[in-house]
Formats: C-alpha cells, sequence, structure tokens
C-alpha cells in the first residue's frame, strides 16, 4: 500500500489544566502505525492524560496513559501503536509547557 503521509503528523503544546488537545487525527479511510511522544520542557514535574478513540472529548474507555507523571525535561514515549481511520490521539496534562507530537505513517486501508 503507497503511504498518504510520514513523518511529523501533528503536535501540540499543552494548556494548564488538562485541557485537552487534539494532537492527530487519522484521516477517513486511512489506518496509521504512530509514535508519541510527550516532553515536560517544564521545571516542574507534569502529569499528562493520554486518549485514542473515535472522539474528540477525553473518555476512559479510550485511556492510553492517564496521571503518568513526567519529570523536569523528562520524556514519555509510546511507540507502535495502529490507529485506525477517524480515530484521534487527544492529550492533557496538569501545567503548561508539556509538548506532544505524533510521528509515523499513514496508508489508505483497505
Amino acid at each position: 500500500m503507497p503511504s498518504l503521509k510520514a513523518g511529523r503528523l501533528g503536535d501540540a503544546i499543552l494548556f494548564a489544566g488538562l485541557v485537552e488537545s487534539v494532537v492527530y487525527a487519522v484521516p477517513t479511510g486511512a489506518i496509521a502505525t504512530i509514535d508519541i511522544r510527550i516532553v515536560n520542557c517544564t521545571i516542574t514535574p507534569a502529569k499528562v492524560r493520554l486518549y485514542i478513540g473515535p472522539s474528540a472529548v477525553a473518555n476512559v474507555r479510550n485511556c492510553v496513559d492517564y496521571d503518568i507523571t513526567i519529570a523536569p525535561g523528562g520524556v514519555m514515549i509510546e511507540s507502535g501503536i495502529p490507529v485506525s481511520g477517524d480515530e484521534k490521539v487527544v492529550a492533557c496534562a496538569d501545567s503548561a509547557g508539556v509538548t506532544v507530537q505524533v510521528r509515523g505513517y499513514e496508508e489508505a486501508a483497505e
């Protein structure tokens, strides 16, 4: 299958207060294999939540990581995640200055 898109698929700088951000959405008719990298760019620990599912609103059913503490300057990586068309990667943090990057590749669903 030819790749539709590869490399950086989405990114976000998260807001304080657990405000949910859609970092990446798989296009309709595609599938993707992704790696997610979350970096705490602050000088204090940050708690993050990560969801993958059909909604842009976080739902405990779609929770991948919940209140994971990332040390100042620390990194959390989730890799090799298969994601279906129309699914979204949603992230939030308890403090500002946390960045999320989704990398991988998309291909047409059969």
